[in-house]
This record gives structure tokens, C-alpha cells and sequence, in this order.
């Protein structure tokens, strides 16, 4: 962050460098890093603070009267631009993906938002998108995909930046991403371990934003799968911890109806006929779990030629 702070300031944007710098003192501040007092010496100088001294109570009182409010103020903003990338990439605020000229810029788009706010080498993306270019013509046409991004996303295009050799998509509160609101959530879900009611509403709200798996019009995009298998993996997972919960609150007719609502979306998943399995064989529908296993496994020797990856054992 305080890079992007400094890349803005050389580049003459002032107020974005100004907010980086803010973010920066923030996270520093947080983890109690060296880089919160390089950051602060920038803002400090814009903003007349100069009563500070290196004392925990002025720490505080800094992140409270100074920080907090603006940081608060950003966040509470309404996003420009939405982008969703579960079930196929739509987007609100911005030209719909079918209608950039430029499919290559699209691409490269989608592989920055997964990857945001790391900077990605030149010559790494220019491999990806033209992978038998030689080296000056793939990075030229990098380039060309570059600006043409900046252009579809209007005056939010300063948050693509280059440096150091490498592109780098920066975050804001005013571009909002399915994938990263679904990461977010599932990281509070998991830090409230001591709180199941709200740990169970974060991991449903998280379950809600997944309408699919990542990209699939993209399905033959290698740099694409490793994103593709990593958020099945973990909506698999958060769903399974879902299940649990409901059924340990006794609400097991709502464990059962998130089960089949997305066993009907996803039939040949495995792990998510385990945890619709497992929740029948908890809740002593035996008969049921038989009939329903019994089904998948019919459907998928039938349409695949391929067994359930577990047995039934009850």
C-alpha cells in the first residue's frame, strides 16, 4: 500500500496517494510494523497533526480521531462498480464483458481482480495472453490491453497502475467483487468460533454469493483453474461447517433444504452429496440418505462412468 502511495504521489494524483498512505498507517498500525511511521511523516504533513509522540495513548488516539473516521467514511461509500465472476463474470457500473472490444484486455482484467493489489511481472502476463510472442511485442501489447481496461473502467482507471515491471490492480471501496466479498466473509466466519450464531450468518451470506463456479465461460483458461478449484474448495468446505451448525441449533430442515438447493446445483459433486449424506444420517433419515445416495451413484456410473468417491455406511 505505501508503494502505491508513492506511485500516485510521482504521478501527480494526490488524493489517491494521500489515501494510500492513510491505508498504509492503518495495517502498519495493526501490525504493529516500522512502515506506520513513514506513512504517517506523508499525512501528517497535509493535515496540520504535528502533536504526536511515540506513545501508545497518541497511537490510539490517532487511529480513532484521524484514521478511523476516514477509513469509515470510504467504507460506507457505495461502490461504482460491482463485478461478479461466480456463475459467469456480469457487472454493474461498467460495460458488460460481451460488449469490450478488446477480449485480450478482458482477460487480463479478470486475471488482476483475482489477483489485486499484487503486482504481476510484465513478461508473467504477457506469456499468459500471448504465450508465443516474443518478448517486445508481448509486452506492447500488454500495454494496449492495459490502457484499454483504464478506458472501461472510466475515472476509476488510475487503480490499474505499473511499476517495477509489473501491473498492479489496486483495491477501493468503490469497486466491489463477488469473490473477494466471499473471502472476506468466510475469514469472519472463521475468527468466530466463539460466537456459532454469528459465525453460521456469515458463512450462509458468504454460501449466498456463490452462484457457480469461478468464470466458466473461462474453462479453458489455465491460469484461471488453480483460482477455479481453490474457491470450489472452499465454498465445499464452508457449506459442510454450515450444515454442522444448523443441525447443532436444531434446525435441521435447514440444514437439509441448503444441502439439495445446491446438490441440485452442482449433481456430480462429491463433497457436497457427503454433507447432504452426513446430515440425513444425523438426523435419522436413514431411509432417505439410502434413496438419495442410491440415486447419485446410478446418475453418475450412468451419465460418466464414474462411482462416488465414498460409501454409504449405514
Amino acid at each position: 500500500m505505501l508503494i502505491a502511495g508513492r506511485e500516485y504521489a510521482i504521478g501527480g494524483q494526490p488524493l489517491e496517494a494521500f489515501m494510500a498512505h492513510i491505508r498504509a498507517a492503518y495495517i502498519s498500525y495493526k501490525s504493529r510494523s516500522n512502515v506506520f511511521w513513514e506513512a504517517l511523516e506523508y499525512i501528517r504533513h497535509r493535515i496540520g497533526f504535528y502533536a504526536f509522540v511515540e506513545n501508545d495513548h497518541f497511537y490510539k488516539d490517532f487511529v480513532n480521531r484521524v484514521l478511523m473516521p476516514i477509513l469509515s467514511y470510504e467504507s460506507n461509500a457505495e461502490p461504482e462498480i460491482r463485478l461478479w465472476l461466480f456463475g459467469g463474470m456480469k457487472a454493474s457500473g461498467m460495460k458488460e464483458p460481451d460488449r469490450w472490444f478488446s477480449k485480450k484486455a478482458l482477460s487480463l482484467f479478470k486475471y488482476l481482480i483475482l489477483n489485486q493489489s499484487r503486482g504481476i511481472h510484465s513478461e508473467y502476463l504477457s506469456y499468459l495472453l500471448w504465450p508465443r510472442a516474443d518478448t517486445r511485442k508481448g509486452k506492447s501489447r500488454l500495454k494496449v490491453a492495459a490502457a484499454a481496461i483504464r478506458k472501461e473502467l472510466g475515472p476509476l482507471g488510475n487503480l490499474l497502475i505499473y511499476t517495477k515491471n509489473s501491473y498492479v490492480l489496486r483495491e477501493s471501496q468503490r469497486v466491489w467483487v463477488d469473490v473477494h466479498e466471499f473471502q472476506n466473509l468466510l475469514r469472519e466466519a472463521e475468527s468466530l468460533e466463539e460466537n456459532p450464531v454469528l459465525q453460521m450468518e456469515k458463512y450462509i451470506a458468504a454460501l449466498k454469493l456463490y452462484g457457480g463456479k469461478l468464470l466458466p465461460e473461462d474453462r479453458y483458461d489455465r491460469y484461471i483453474d488453480e483460482h477455479r478449484d481453490y474457491f470450489h474448495k472452499r465454498f465445499q468446505k464452508a457449506l459442510e461447517k454450515t450444515v454442522s451448525l444448523l443441525i447443532g441449533m436444531g434446525k435441521g430442515a435447514d440444514a437439509l433444504d441448503l444441502c439439495a438447493r445446491f446438490h441440485m446445483k452442482f449433481p456430480d459433486d462429491n463433497s457436497i452429496m457427503r454433507t447432504y449424506i452426513n446430515a440425513l444420517v444425523n438426523l435419522k433419515q436413514i431411509q432417505e440418505a439410502r434413496k438419495i445416495y442410491d440415486e447419485f451413484r446410478k446418475r453418475l456410473w450412468r451419465e460418466h462412468r464414474l462411482k462416488p468417491s465414498f460409501d454409504l455406511k449405514c
